[in-house]
């Protein structure tokens, strides 16, 4: 917040994305690599193919969910070694309708719909029509905040096949990957 109120915002978030694909280089060579980005570096194509070419693997980079960050997704699909996430998806219907027009390659279900879903029919049945919705577009769903073998269970009932959270590990320094 303070970097963009003295209007170096993007060239901060280009720096923390160039620090993460230098130390990306030590990663196997068959992972992905997933990172935030703020829509401000969404918007700059440029600055975002430049940080791409440097990664050593596929980056995917995750916009959260609101419909202009969607929207804005789209318009970077085409960049070589990059793929998009959509985070928080399924936040209603005007939300779903955006990711049909911008075909993301992941959907990011948020911890608040995985937190004690195998306990909540009704949460079950969310996933699971999601996961269909995603499949219908070409998507994966990758479920968040995984902390339990019956979340994680559940979760692979409900079509879910990528995950994270602590259950599937906790965060590891590069160097010990």
């Amino acid at each position: 917040d303070a970097a963009r109120a003295d209007g170096i915002g993007l060239e901060l978030d280009a720096a923390l994305a160039h620090a993460v694909m230098a130390s990306a280089r030590a990663l196997p060579d068959d992972v992905w690599l997933s990172i935030n980005i703020s829509t401000e570096l969404a918007a700059h194509r440029e600055t975002l193919e430049e940080i791409v070419a440097a990664a050593p693997c596929t980056v995917v980079v995750e916009i959260g969910g609101d419909l202009d960050a969607i929207a804005l997704g789209s318009s970077l699909s085409d960049i070589p070694g990059l793929s998009v996430a959509v985070d928080d998806a399924g936040a209603g219907y005007d939300s779903l309708a955006r990711i049909e027009a911008s075909k993301p390659a992941f959907m990011k279900l948020d911890r608040a719909a995985v937190n004690g879903i195998e306990h909540d029919g009704a949460r079950r049945a969310f996933v699971t029509t999601l996961v269909a919705f995603a499949r219908e577009h070409g998507c994966d769903v990758i479920a968040e905040g995984i902390e339990s073998t019956g979340e994680r269970d559940a979760l692979r009932e409900a079509g879910v096949e990528l995950g994270q959270g602590y259950f599937v590990g906790r965060p590891t320094p590069v160097d010990q990957v």
